[in-house]
């Protein structure tokens, strides 16, 4: 397969196309076919080696969302075909307010969504909303989850408080605002 892939950290030059192996899923896992990728800030902070625990070479790519090509042992054959977006936040952990030991967020460690295939547990993949675009829908998933545990999950809004979302025009703060 394709994949934009990083070798050395600096400008976006060093981002280069390459062939790879195609992923296959191991249990659990299901291997999604790309059909849009998103660009997250957090891909610049990676290249820029501004962010922890950078391994090269790596498919950058936190968010994603294509058609199911694969499924591992364990997971339904049914899934195979289905349109997906991926939820990038892998092994959060048993605690709802902070994440365990083992978090990571796809597309570093783990490869990510710059490619036309990436491997991912079938448990983070949801169903891609029939009223998104493919690139709405690839657009959301690390925002979206963001935006979702600030207001939700950590400030725990509710009904009829008001909420200050600031930088909205943002990704984040979009989302924030939409989910407050």
């Amino acid at each position: 397969m394709k994949a934009v892939v990083l070798r050395e950290l600096g400008v976006p030059e060093q981002l280069k196309l390459e062939h790879v192996p195609d992923p296959k899923p191991g249990p659990g896992d299901a291997v999604v076919r790309l059909k849009a990728a998103a660009l997250n800030h957090r891909d610049a902070w990676i290249r820029h080696g501004l962010y922890a625990g950078i391994k090269l070479p790596v498919i950058l790519g936190s968010d994603g969302a294509g058609v199911v090509e694969a499924v591992g042992e364990g997971v339904d054959p049914a899934l195979v075909g289905s349109e997906v977006v991926i939820n990038p936040s892998l092994d959060w952990g048993d605690d709802d307010r902070a994440q365990g030991p083992q978090y990571r967020i796809l597309g570093l460690p783990d490869d990510g969504t710059y490619a036309e295939l990436v491997k991912v547990p079938a448990t983070n993949l949801v169903a891609k909303p029939a009223a998104l675009s493919w690139e709405e829908a690839a657009a959301i998933p690390l925002g979206g989850l963001t935006a979702y545990r600030a207001v939700v999950t950590r400030a725990r809004v509710q009904p009829g408080e008001s909420v200050l979302v600031t930088g909205i025009g943002g990704g984040v703060a979009t989302l924030a605002m939409i989910i407050s």
